[in-house]
């Protein structure tokens, strides 16, 4: 009878499976399964396998009379005590595929990442405070010198002049150094005011308990979003995040997902170029005027710089009041960047394409250059030999 109601276990979904191996690494007392990050490489029949493991570690019962349902009574009773502690924790605690099923291109499993590791930067938890996503912009972003940036320094400048007025009395060229001296005085007294208020933010409990799993990155931890989760999921069993917390926090991250891919566009020429040259200009950009470094480890090839530049331009219209402004500069220069560029495109109309994909076997890039390649150097020598 055990051996049936195991088996029903052993063969449930991988969330499930995931949650299971998760919780009997928790209950270890000594710790020596606590894998949430090696989790996320492992199969279906490998998640199945560690699961068969950890219960026999757990239980004290040899794997094979476990997986053949040669037990005692006692055993028995210890087994089916266990399932039922597990069925009612994954009821309690299972970060259901309701919540984290949306992850699945690279797009979103960026923004994911990303997005969670900005909250922590910028110690905004969105869920606690749902208005204050232009704030995480404010801290995350350089700011534009745009006319409201300018007014408030011209006011600011007004201030210092006035107050140079009142100390100083002789040339113009001694008041005017006074001013610039009172205003440099107050800027620097303004921005050390700001980052002492700033690093006395402390992180709330949850991007607190985020932290450490943020120092992954998804351009080189292609699973860091099954890690996450993992790493959300164990800390909900061991009551350091509510369950209804992390439910809240992957839709709400959804929602602001949802909403960016529906106003930036990857048919926008920045983001469909194919262009490596104008594509490493894009992506050298975005690291020097806006740090992203700071979310991104750095890339090398073009498609993770692409991926980076897209999920940039998503944050960027996600926290920052201003971005049709930011995206105007991103654009001139994008353009201004084509204009100087070689382009060695040429058009096909749609026979041309379909023979070419029929010759290549495929529509894929390689396929296409590589069918491309070796037309051209056919012909090329075909050409040679004829002057022969």
């Amino acid at each position: 009878m055990q051996k049936k109601r195991l088996n029903r276990f052993i063969n449930e979904t991988e969330t499930h499976l995931r949650f299971y191996v998760l919780y009997l690494s928790y209950i270890d007392s000594q710790k020596e399964h606590n894998d949430f990050r090696d989790l996320a490489l492992f199969s279906y029949q490998e998640l199945q396998h560690r699961f068969i493991e950890l219960l026999s570690f757990n239980l004290k019962i040899n794997v094979a009379a476990l997986e053949k349902g040669e037990l005692s009574i006692e055993q028995e009773r210890s087994l089916d005590r266990l399932l039922n502690r597990l069925h009612e924790e994954s009821v309690d605690n299972l970060l259901t595929s309701e919540f984290t099923s949306w992850l699945q291109n690279d797009r979103e499993k960026y923004f994911f990442h990303s997005m969670l590791k900005a909250m922590v930067i910028a110690k905004v938890n969105l869920v606690k405070r749902p208005d204050d996503t232009k704030t995480i912009g404010e801290i995350l972003w350089p700011q534009l010198k745009d006319k409201q940036y300018l007014k408030e320094i011209e006011e600011r400048k007004k201030s210092a002049r006035d107050r140079a007025f009142e100390k100083v009395s002789g040339s113009v060229t001694k008041i005017r150094e006074e001013a610039e001296r009172i205003f440099q005085e107050r800027e620097e007294r303004r921005e050390k005011r700001e980052q002492e208020e700033f690093d006395n933010i402390r992180l709330d409990s949850t991007l607190d308990t985020v932290k450490l799993v943020c120092r992954l990155c998804p351009t080189i931890d292609k699973d860091s979003h099954i890690i996450i989760i993992n790493y959300l999921t164990y800390h909900c069993i061991s009551g350091d995040i509510d369950l209804t917390t992390a439910q809240e926090l992957l839709l709400k991250i959804r929602e602001m997902y949802i909403e960016a891919c529906t106003h930036v566009s990857l048919s926008w020429d920045i983001l469909k170029t194919e262009n490596d040259k104008l594509i490493d200009k894009t992506y050298e950009r975005l690291q020097s005027q806006y740090e992203i470094y700071n979310l991104f480890y750095p890339a090398e090839d073009t498609s993770t710089k692409k991926k980076c530049m897209v999920t940039t331009l998503d944050l960027l219209y996600t926290t920052s009041a201003n971005f049709p402004h930011r995206l105007k500069l991103l654009t001139d220069k994008f353009s201004l960047d084509k204009a100087n560029s070689e382009d060695f495109q040429i058009a096909l109309n749609q026979k041309q394409w379909n023979m070419l994909v029929e010759l290549a076997n495929g529509d894929t890039k390689p396929k296409i250059n590589r069918t491309i390649n070796k037309l051209l150097k056919d012909a090329y020598k075909a050409r040679f030999n004829n002057k022969i």
